[in-house]
């Protein structure tokens, strides 16, 4: 005896003769494969970035192996800096050849370059580079640059001063060296050569204008008219001292002698 059934449930009626599709083949008409998104089986797979996968094509393998070298060169480019990289600060060196080639010809013939190697200034750059890892090749190309731009600097100051001194010698006219080597020699005899050195009236530092050299001079000319022409030192150590005064008891009976 079976048990009456609410419902029945019956294959469709087939088409031309035709058996219905299985319920484990999907029905794709003229034997085309499904769509990457009607396909289970085109799932990105776990891990892989959104970039490498389309939802149509699936792997784009040509964009994933074009990122992989991209990334492996620059991890090796990487490991190579890193291998680089001195163990202290003090291992950063700028090497040879400090001064640029383009400012070297505008250095005085002889003209030394040297790096002080107490400078804050280096001493700060080989901290921060350092701690930051950067690679020599940028501490020295950094370094060069400081190094150029101070060396403008000295150049520009140089020539300034060198203009300066052109025309205060021009005002003293064609004999302007002689001029002020007169003017020198006084003040070293007469005050002596250290103190001469505050005017400047030769070397590197000069910086005595022409009415300095020409008050000086008149000056000279003053001492030698009244006949103290000789040297404020040697009248030091060849004039004798005043005698002292005498005693007070001493010059009473001088007076009522």
């Amino acid at each position: 005896m079976q048990t009456p059934s609410l419902i029945q449930v019956s294959a469709p009626p087939s088409v031309n003769g035709a058996s219905p599709p299985s319920s484990a083949e999907p029905a794709v008409p003229n034997g085309e494969s499904l769509p990457a998104t009607q396909n289970p089986a085109a799932v990105r797979p776990e891990g892989l970035p959104e970039q490498f996968w389309d939802e149509k094509a699936g792997f784009k393998q040509k964009e994933f192996i074009e990122d992989y070298n991209n990334l492996a060169k620059f991890k090796t480019d990487q490991d190579k800096v890193l291998g680089e990289i001195p163990k202290e600060p003090a291992g950063y060196v700028l090497g040879d050849n400090l001064v640029p080639e383009e400012l070297a010809k505008e250095l005085p013939a002889g003209a030394e370059v040297t790096l002080d190697e107490n400078s804050p200034l280096l001493l700060g750059a080989r901290d921060i580079l350092h701690k930051h890892q950067a690679s020599p090749a940028l501490f020295q190309e950094l370094g060069k640059l400081v190094i150029g731009e101070q060396l403008k600097a000295h150049i520009a100051s140089e020539k300034a001063h060198a203009d300066f001194v052109s025309a205060e010698d021009a005002k003293l006219g064609g004999n302007a060296v002689a001029r002020k080597a007169a003017v020198s020699g006084f003040l070293k005899g007469h005050l002596g050569e250290e103190i001469a050195k505050a005017f400047s009236f030769d070397g590197p530092s000069r910086n005595a204008t022409s009415a300095q050299i020409e008050a000086l001079e008149k000056l000279a000319q003053k001492f030698s008219t009244q006949g103290n022409v000789v040297p404020l030192q040697q009248k030091r150590e060849d004039t004798p001292p005043p005698p002292a005064p005498k005693p007070l008891a001493e010059r009473k009976m001088a007076e009522h002698g």
